[in-house]
């Protein structure tokens, strides 16, 4: 086991980590964090940036560091935990949500294109107009910008130190030419000893749940879901008292 220290809040991708897949070549960009363990067994999470939701403290993994240093590096700017580091646990290939979304529309664009291509050649069977075609575009389109807006408005929502936290992410995103589709994520146990009142991204929330909770909370997130139960198959969460 390693012990955590203090580290400094870092910016940008510049030194970030990546792989690339030997059969696709895509590039995954390589994550590291912890599962914070507390005395009692509860699991600490901490919410998000971005979004209106609770997930485990994690980052990129950068080059001038070791998968350790990586962790407890990322555990403090976003959780302001301290502890002692367990073994790494397996690590998680996922695809991000935004690729996934992504994909999944640019397929109901596939799909629809499809559609309207057979009602065109029906149509022109029948020797009838065509006036359906261009309604169908059109209320596609107006579906993808609700659906955008939405988005939108669940950022609004987001305090004013997390949007300033958006802004600056999305600065160092922009001036990173590196796209990349897939995540491989390495957590490790962090058995918490300090939490400070204060740390670097001290506009996140922090709260604790049994570990059965947290493996339900995330029934949408299956990348932290089954780091969680593997923690729990091992019983990681449980830590022997001191006499």
């Amino acid at each position: 086991m390693t012990n955590s220290r203090q580290g400094v809040s870092r910016q940008g991708r510049s030194h970030q980590r990546w792989e690339t897949d030997s059969e696709t070549n895509q590039r995954i960009r390589l994550v590291t964090g912890c599962v914070p363990i507390l005395d009692d067994g509860r699991i600490m999470f901490v919410s998000a940036s971005r979004k209106p939701e609770w997930i485990l403290p994690k980052g990129g993994w950068e080059l001038d560091e070791s998968m350790e240093e990586s962790a407890i590096r990322e555990t403090f700017e976003e959780a302001g935990i301290l502890g002692t580091l367990g073994s790494p646990l397996s690590a998680v290939l996922y695809e991000t949500r935004k690729s996934k979304k992504r994909r999944l529309e640019i397929k109901e664009l596939e799909r629809a294109t499809s559609n309207t291509r057979n009602s065109s050649e029906d149509a022109s069977k029948d020797g009838s107009s065509m006036p359906g075609t261009i309604a169908s575009e059109s209320n596609g389109t107006e579906s993808e910008s609700v659906l955008s807006e939405t988005d939108m408005d669940k950022i609004r929502t987001l305090n004013q130190t997390n949007l300033a936290d958006d802004v600056s992410s999305a600065a160092s995103v922009a001036s990173d030419s590196t796209t990349y589709s897939l995540v491989r994520m390495t957590l490790f146990p962090l058995y918490v000893s300090t939490i400070k009142d204060t740390w670097p991204e001290s506009g996140r929330l922090r709260k604790y749940l049994p570990i059965d909770e947290g493996i339900e909370m995330f029934q949408s997130r299956e990348e932290f879901r089954s780091v969680l139960l593997e923690v729990k198959s091992k019983n990681l969460h449980l830590i022997p008292k001191k006499w």
